[in-house]
């Protein structure tokens, strides 16, 4: 479930940059 967690977060991550930019 962390690991899992610790994915979707650094898909978000890429998912804000790619919006701001």
């Amino acid at each position: 479930m962390y690991c899992g967690g610790f994915a979707f977060f650094l898909f978000w991550n890429m998912h804000i940059m790619l919006v701001i930019q």
